[in-house]
């Protein structure tokens, strides 16, 4: 009975919410009821899997109106909520982990189930004190026990109720969710006509170009282990748009550290480097502006991002800027041990940065094996898995040009942060222009410009600031590469199995490791056909979609550094 409750759990993850097979049945196993599926959904939203089906039903919670009738069990007022714990969570059971949910019953914040089980602890307590204290009489009326049964993620402001077994709302609860947004992503106020509209972060006093930044604590202007002597940031340039509409966002204005500030706080990051054993660069687009490649963020018409560059109009061609580069002469010296990048650009290893030690999280323009991702796909589960494992190794993050607006991937930040403010590691360093809701969680907030950031800390640790060539010296002439050390099966690395992978033009490939859904989309079998002026290999599926494989992965292979090639021959 259990395989076959088991069975149709993963069929309808699969089928209705968009699972894969694989990820599926690893959540049923996981599981205690097999037949349970929003258990399974849970436990795979937990780990980073994304839904793309169709969302889990929220439920009208009855228990919200039914404990009004019960003082014990009743819901906080929003004035109760705490902002500090709702803007710097922490689990009352000191576990270090960002997967905590707070009690709507009295403010509480615990640990998810499947990290140790604080949040729902503190439910089952509640609830059998309160069964322990109700009266047969009161049980003959109808009373019942309900126990702290609510509780919000602080993650994403969703509200799970224990009875319901499910996410919830209802009138109050949506209550106590606006005032929880309002904490957490600023005041509102009240415009034209009384309509309720959004307080700009840098609204009062009006912003004056040249101006030095106020009404921000100084710990959001310099990090929680920077200085309070430190110059405020300067107004390089006003724009009261947001920076990322539809994303958890600030303003797009833009800000300077004066000069002497900003070399303190480069030295103050150079020591850190040259301390930390698991230094993480977790970069968004604004690494790449210098580079041509436009970005979302530097809406403003005098964007201090943009100063200087014309944008690309074919952005494939690219050079790496001075970050990049940079980035890859500290990881060659073993100051930076791995990058995350959210971009899809390639400049990284353009630059010469090692493809094994780079997480392209959303997707590569030069990997056929992880297409750029949309909104309607999921993240590659096994890139996901290794930032879960570098969100609990990191000892240090340098965020760089990254609006951190609330994607998945961006706990790696506050993972990172949260462990300095217990004592661990020297936390996330956060590099931008632009003011960011992580802001206050930042033990160092750096803004200026990635390149001159990264050019002082090239003279502070002592490393070039060009690439490091690509070696494709040794490529076979006829594009045919010999003694791979792989399997001609899966494409993974393997110690006693040599293939060969002929990349001639008119071959035949297949990609591996290819998401289900990117393989329904254009297929998984492509045709070599031709080789761009960098010598990139040109791939083309049924005559839709060319792609492009990178030569480093080649250069790679051949010495078996990357554990699985990306293609294969067909046989």
């Amino acid at each position: 009975m259990e395989t076959t409750e088991a069975e149709a759990t993963i069929e309808r993850l699969v089928t209705v919410f968009g699972f894969s097979p694989e990820r599926s049945r690893r959540a049923v196993d996981a599981i205690g009821d097999k037949s349970d599926v929003q258990a399974a959904y849970n436990w795979l939203l937990d780990r980073g899997e994304e839904d793309r089906g169709g969302p889990v039903d929220v439920r009208i919670c009855d228990h919200a109106s039914a404990a009004d009738d019960n003082p014990g069990s009743s819901l906080i007022d929003p004035s109760e909520i705490d902002a500090d714990a709702l803007k710097s969570p922490r689990c009352a059971g000191g576990c270090d982990t960002d997967e905590v949910w707070m009690c709507l019953g009295c403010g509480k914040v615990g640990c998810g189930r499947y990290v140790n089980g604080h949040g729902i602890g503190h439910f089952n307590k509640t609830l059998a004190a309160e069964e322990a204290a109700l009266t047969v009489s009161e049980a003959s009326k109808g009373k019942t026990a309900l126990g702290h049964y609510a509780a919000i993620g602080l993650r994403d402001l969703s509200v799970w109720c224990y009875h319901c077994q499910s996410y919830v709302t209802s009138p109050r609860i949506e209550r106590l969710v606006k005032r929880c947004e309002e904490i957490k992503f600023g005041e509102k106020k009240t415009g034209e006509g009384g309509m309720e509209v959004e307080k700009s972060d840098d609204e009062s006093p009006a912003l004056e170009k040249g101006g030095a930044m106020k009404d921000v604590p100084w710990k959001s202007m310099h990090g929680f282990m920077g200085s309070p002597d430190w110059d405020p940031p300067v107004i390089a340039t006003v724009c009261d748009s947001e920076a990322r509409p539809g994303y958890r966002t600030m303003r797009a204005h833009e800000y300077l550290d004066t000069q002497r500030t900003l070399r303190a706080k480069v030295a103050l990051l150079a020591s850190w480097i040259r301390k930390a054993r698991s230094a993480v660069v977790y970069s968004g687009a604004g690494i790449s502006t210098a580079a041509g490649i436009g970005d979302y963020a530097s809406v403003a018409d005098d964007s201090v991002a943009r100063t200087g560059t014309k944008l690309k109009l074919l952005p494939m061609t690219a050079s790496p800027t001075l970050s990049h580069c940079v980035v890859t002469q500290l990881h060659a010296a073993g100051l930076i041990h791995h990058w995350i990048q959210q971009n899809h650009d390639g400049l990284p290893q353009k630059a010469g940065f090692p493809q094994q030690h780079i997480n392209e999280i959303h997707g590569a323009w030069y990997d056929v094996s992880n297409p750029v991702v949309p909104m309607s796909g999921t993240l590659r589960s096994d890139l996901m898995e290794w930032l879960l494992e570098w969100e609990q190794k990191a000892d240090l993050c340098i965020a760089v040009g990254s609006s951190l607006c609330g994607m998945n991937a961006d706990r790696v930040v506050t993972t990172t942060a949260r462990k300095a403010r217990s004592g661990a590691g020297f936390g996330s360093a956060i590099v931008s222009l632009q003011r960011t809701q992580l802001d206050d969680l930042a033990s160092l907030r750096i803004f200026a410009s990635c390149d001159d950031v990264f050019d002082l800390l090239a003279s502070e640790l002592g490393v070039r600031t060009g690439p490091i060539p690509i070696e494709i010296r040794d490529f076979p002439e006829n594009d045919v590469f010999l003694n791979l050390p792989y399997s001609s099966q899966d494409g993974r690395r393997t110690e006693g199995e040599k293939m060969t992978l002929d990349l001639r033009i008119g071959k035949s490939v297949k990609v591996v490791n290819q998401p289900e859904w990117d393989s329904k989309r254009i297929g998984n079998v492509a045709l070599v056909v031709g080789k761009n002026a960098e010598g990139d290999f040109l791939l083309n599926f049924d005559g839709r979609k060319t792609r492009t494989l990178g030569r480093w992965w080649l250069m790679h292979a051949m010495k078996g550094e990357i554990p699985r090639i990306p293609v294969l021959n067909l046989n």
